[in-house]
């Protein structure tokens, strides 16, 4: 019996150290991981303080969330070309009494773009008008690790007045 439990120590001792390399983690791997993984800290911060900026109606605020080459499309098919255009735009909405939601229906980060899809709605009670929209925003992380939006496209869904 001893020679058994011998011989079996010998051979899971044996099995341990000739495991292949690609079972474990390398430390390229693990770093790699949380490089990811801070990346995706910094653009949830992010896109909490855009939401933030956007529900305070923080027009500079919220601007400095995009590049000054972003696009936006919106719902109703309107292009805005630039970071000016767009907070033309914005700056005329925070005019409106108006309440939004917008839920996060999926997020895809790693370290150099990102993108961020909500389920949007808008509701304009002076008007009895709601709009109801998906949204797809794509970041990039400028050369200082900063996420700003480059492309904001929405997709008209509903609309009720």
């Amino acid at each position: 019996m001893k020679k058994i439990s011998a011989l079996l120590t010998v051979v899971g001792i044996t099995t341990v150290l000739s495991a292949p390399a690609q079972a474990l983690p390398s430390d390229t791997d693990r770093n790699r991981n949380r490089t990811i993984a801070e990346c995706q800290r910094r653009f949830d911060d992010t896109v909490r303080r855009y939401d933030e900026a956007f529900l305070a109606r923080d027009l500079d605020r919220l601007m400095s969330f995009y590049r000054d080459d972003a696009t936006k499309i919106d719902p109703n098919g309107d292009i805005q070309l630039n970071k000016q255009e767009i907070a033309g735009l914005f700056g005329q909405l925070f005019q409106l009494n108006f309440t939004a939601s917008f839920p996060h229906v999926k997020k895809v980060v790693d370290c150099d773009t990102a993108l961020l899809v909500t389920d949007s709605t808008l509701v304009f009670p002076d008007f009895e008008y709601q709009e109801h929209f998906f949204s797809s925003l794509t970041y990039t992380a400028d050369d200082r690790g900063r996420w700003r939006v480059l492309v904001s496209a929405s997709t008209g869904l509903t609309s009720t007045n």
